[in-house]
């Protein structure tokens, strides 16, 4: 195929962009057109829809990408190189290698056939999901409850339940780091939040550390997430850039059964 260039309409908003989907899958199947970039992503217990327009391109394309975190590290060094000026970037596909150039870097990446890296595409999500609790929390409080890991030898062993607790402040959601399937295991139970609506009554959600950070792949101070009618949290995240360019991110994050 002949080369496609791809216009960068906000390059920082889609390195930060790509970086977040970095956080979610190890690849991606990369789909841009006239409106914008998205990408259907998953792992072994989440899935994540992207849309941004920082990037387009006139006619559509599609590439996959083996290693995002490769890819990442070099996309920061073009936004280190080039700092709030990127008019002399070039970004382009021609049907093997997504090409990066300018006067000051070059750069290509192999792109790969899809049935190799299809353990990490989603499709949109067409089920209709009815929120039935919402809470806010904040980058600050998964840190918090991150940080007091230590109590399990070895972290994969332990849970993480959110939970209200009546015995404590009201409309609070509070994080128990243990496991229920030894009740001689340690427990810490922290603040994680605030209720926003809905009741979960006697019921916990049962997480563990890599779910639980699957909500603060973009550091904010106020997350809101749903749990909905079966058993997933879910999560939004919109992005503006100086422009006026957007990125929306909504993160599916399966519960674990025990």
């Amino acid at each position: 195929m002949a080369k496609e260039i791809i216009q960068i309409n906000d390059f920082p908003l889609f390195q930060e962009t790509m970086k977040s989907l970095g956080k979610i899958a190890e690849c991606a199947k990369i789909q841009i057109n006239q409106n914008g970039l998205s990408v259907f992503g998953k792992n072994a217990y989440a899935r994540c829809e992207v849309f941004s327009d920082s990037v387009t391109t006139a006619k559509d394309v599609s590439f996959c990408l083996m290693d995002l975190n490769m890819v990442n590290k070099i996309l920061s060094t073009v936004r280190e190189v080039h700092g709030k000026d990127f008019s002399g970037v070039e970004l382009a596909f021609d049907g093997t290698f997504v090409k990066v150039t300018s006067k000051k870097f070059k750069t290509k990446l192999t792109t790969f056939k899809e049935d190799i890296i299809s353990k990490w595409v989603s499709k949109k999500v067409e089920t209709k999901l009815d929120p039935t609790f919402e809470f806010t929390t904040s980058s600050q409080f998964i840190k918090t409850v991150n940080g007091h890991s230590f109590i399990f030898q070895n972290s994969e062993d332990a849970r993480v339940y959110l939970s209200v607790n009546p015995d404590m402040e009201n409309n609070v959601v509070y994080a128990t780091i243990g496991n229920d399937s030894n009740e001689l295991n340690n427990s810490i139970t922290l603040k994680f939040g605030l209720v926003n609506f809905g009741s979960l009554g006697d019921r916990r959600l049962i997480l563990d550390f890599e779910r639980l950070n699957i909500l603060n792949i973009v550091q904010s101070e106020e997350i809101k997430v749903q749990l909905m009618q079966v058993p997933i949290l879910v999560y939004k995240i919109a992005k503006t850039g100086e422009a006026g360019n957007f990125s929306n991110i909504t993160i599916y994050d399966s519960l674990r059964k025990s």
